[in-house]
């Protein structure tokens, strides 16, 4: 043993040493020979057993003591494995370092790196709790990670932008549920309609509502169903005004009651009922003028023939033209007829006009032929001859190109309906290949 403690060890030889004598001098004093002894044992029964007591609780601290820098070396190295660093540990220890040192400097050198840990560790239980809430509204599966072993930094900020990503596509997915319930809202305006369902009013109105794909195939059913719902009613009113104004025509309306209808411009449920109980009063009355309103539609067929360049054949084919058995059927025949006839010709219109130019510059070509056989026409005065010299040429040049945009129209028709396109019941392009060919034959016959 080092002599370092020899003084100590001597001074309590001597304190003991004076303690003992002056406690045999007063035991002397109060007891016998045997009873001194006996005190004197009992004395040093007592000393031993608190020596022993001594030495046993300091091994029990020392000990702890070592347990204790053995858990500080294992959190050490669970550190470095936890958080991928080096651990320093204190330098200057030696087997003669006493264990008090050893294990103060150990616990400070783990400080910092204990902090990080802590770090670490809130930031991984803070963005867990983030993913958890967001994935629960967007009722999307989490993705792990793990606080044993740590994600490395690249991996946290890869987890970090993946619950920005969900943090994102919560507020798209927010503005959407705005949107669509907006325009579900709208819808059930326009259509004056309630909710009764429980679901429904959730969908529309709940403010704690989840963003997952259940929530928006519901939406959208609900989006489908009114907007379909709105959609028709607009079709309906668009109908019943299109129904209206023809029915004002045949009715005579006054422009004042016209004009209050058509004040309801907008799309919704209250129009509808007002231009219906319209549409409902004015079928009434035409039912009480069949006759009348059967010959104005009679009027309007025969101009609509004339248009679509009907033959007498083809305009006898709607044989109810002749009937004098006024009814509602018989109206309705007449309306189908005359709006098959008005798509006929809508649909046809660039052909009609064509050939309606081209006519125009045929007669045209005819006229200019028959001057230039007058007799006398040299005699002419104040250039008539080069008018009409130059009006010639302008229509040898219009004329083929009609003609070509003629044809081309009738093979794009024929190649859709399956028939030639008829002008007065005759192939549109033998018409114009026999005048053709008439004017060939004639002017042969003059030569």
């Amino acid at each position: 043993m080092s002599n370092k403690y020899n003084s100590a060890i001597e001074g309590m030889q001597e304190i003991t040493k004076e303690y003992v004598v002056t406690l045999t001098e007063i035991w002397s004093t109060m007891f016998d020979d045997e009873s001194c002894k006996e005190n004197l044992n009992k004395l040093l029964e007592h000393a031993s057993h608190f020596y022993q007591e001594l030495v046993e609780q300091s091994l029990t601290r020392r000990s702890c003591i070592e347990k204790e820098i053995s858990e500080l070396k294992k959190e050490a190295e669970d550190i470095k494995r936890l958080l991928k660093v080096e651990v320093n540990l204190p330098h200057g220890i030696t087997d003669t370092t006493p264990l008090m040192v050893i294990q103060y400097e150990l616990d400070r050198s783990l400080d910092d790196l204990r902090e990080q840990l802590v770090e670490r560790r809130a930031q991984i239980s803070e963005l867990l709790a983030e993913q958890a809430l967001l994935c629960d509204e967007l009722g999307e599966p989490p993705r792990p990670l793990l606080s044993d072993p740590l994600p490395t930094p690249s991996e946290m900020e890869d987890f970090r932008r993946h619950v920005e990503n969900l943090y994102t596509e919560k507020q798209k997915l927010e503005k959407k549920l705005s949107s669509m319930r907006r325009d579900i809202k709208k819808f059930l305006d326009i259509l004056n309609f309630k909710l009764r369902t429980e679901m429904e009013k959730n969908l529309l109105h709940s403010r704690h509502i989840k963003l997952n794909k259940e929530t928006f195939e519901n939406l959208q059913h609900m989006y489908d169903l009114y907007g379909g719902q709105v959609q028709g009613l607009k079709d309906n009113i668009d109908d019943i005004r299109k129904k209206l104004d023809t029915l004002w025509e045949r009715l005579r309306t006054s422009p004042n009651t016209r004009s209050k209808f058509r004040q309801y411009t907008d799309y919704n449920q209250h129009t509808y009922d007002i231009m219906y109980s319209e549409l409902l009063r004015c079928e009434t009355l035409k039912s009480q003028n069949i006759k009348m309103y059967v010959e104005q539609l009679r009027d309007e067929i025969r101009d609509w023939w004339d248009k679509t360049l009907k033959s007498d054949l083809q305009r006898s084919r709607f044989s109810h033209f002749q009937s004098t058995c006024y009814t509602d059927d018989l109206l309705v025949l007449h309306e189908l007829e005359l709006e098959d006839l008005k798509l006929y010709y809508e649909n046809n219109r660039q052909l009609f006009e064509l050939y309606a130019d081209r006519n125009i510059l045929w007669d045209r070509m005819q006229a200019l032929e028959a001057k230039a056989c007058e007799p006398g026409r040299y005699n002419n005065r104040g250039g008539q001859l080069l008018k009409e010299e130059k009006e010639r040429k302008t229509i040898a040049t219009k004329l083929p190109k009609i003609e070509q945009q003629i044809q081309q129209l009738v093979q794009v028709y024929q190649e859709r309906e399956h028939v030639p396109f008829l002008v007065y019941g005759e192939n549109i392009v033998e018409v114009m290949n026999y005048q053709w060919e008439q004017k060939r034959l004639k002017k042969e016959k003059l030569s």
